[in-house]
C-alpha cells in the first residue's frame, strides 16, 4: 500500500511546489508542504465527519507564499527574536536586518518558513518519512555559514507525528536540534 502521495500545486520563479500527503492505516493523514517545511493539515478520523483537521490551516496551498503568516511553518535560522538585531560572538558582532520593529524575527523577512525545500521519501510497513533539505548559503539574511538544515517528518500506524530539525554548517554558530512528537 502506498502511504505517501506528492502534488505539485505551482511553479513560481522556476521552483516547484508540492504538497506531500502522509497516511498511516488508521486513516490519519498529514500534508506538509515543500514551501517552508510547513505542516498544513493533520487530518485525524471525525467524529462527525470522515475526517477532521485538528491544527490551523489555510484555505489552499498556494496562500501560504502570499503573505508570511507561519502556520504550519519550519522557521529560522533563528526560531524568536534578536534584540536591535545585534549578535555578539567574540570580536565580531553581526548586524542582522530588524524586520520586528527594532528587533529581528525568525530569520529575517526571507526565513526557511519562505524557502522552497528540496525532499525525498521513504517508506515501510510501519511508516512514512519525508525528509526536506535546504541550503542556507554563507551570508545569506548576514548568517555566518553556509547551513544545511534537514526537517523530517514521521508518520507512524501508532499515530504519532515525528517532527526533527538538524543543521550542520561549516562557520562557528548555534545550531539546532529539536524532537516534537504529537501523539493521538
Amino acid at each position: 500500500m502506498k502511504h505517501t502521495l506528492v502534488n505539485k500545486y505551482q511553479t513560481l520563479d522556476d521552483k516547484n511546489y508540492y504538497r506531500i500527503s502522509m497516511f498511516n492505516k488508521n486513516g490519519v493523514q498529514v500534508d506538509i508542504l515543500n514551501y517552508g517545511a510547513t505542516l498544513e493539515h493533520f487530518f485525524v478520523p471525525g467524529r462527525t465527519s470522515e475526517k477532521d483537521n485538528i491544527i490551523l490551516s489555510l484555505e489552499r496551498p498556494e496562500y501560504y507564499d502570499k503573505e508570511r503568516n507561519y502556520l504550519g511553518g519550519t522557521v529560522g535560522r533563528v526560531i524568536g527574536r534578536i534584540a536591535h538585531g545585534h549578535w555578539q560572538d567574540e570580536d565580531n558582532t553581526i548586524q542582522f536586518e530588524l524586520n520586528d520593529g527594532p528587533n529581528h524575527a525568525h530569520g529575517g523577512s526571507k526565513g526557511f518558513d519562505t524557502q522552497v525545500f528540496g525532499f525525498t521519501i521513504k517508506e515501510n510497513e510501519n511508516c512514512s518519512i519525508l525528509k526536506l533539505h535546504l541550503l542556507d548559503p554563507d551570508n545569506y539574511n548576514n548568517y555566518p555559514g553556509n547551513l544545511s538544515i534537514y526537517v523530517t517528518y514521521t508518520l507512524t500506524n501508532e499515530n504519532t507525528l515525528i517532527y526533527e530539525i538538524e543543521a550542520i554548517s561549516d562557520k562557528k554558530l548555534y545550531v539546532i536540534q529539536q524532537i516534537i512528537a504529537i501523539l493521538i
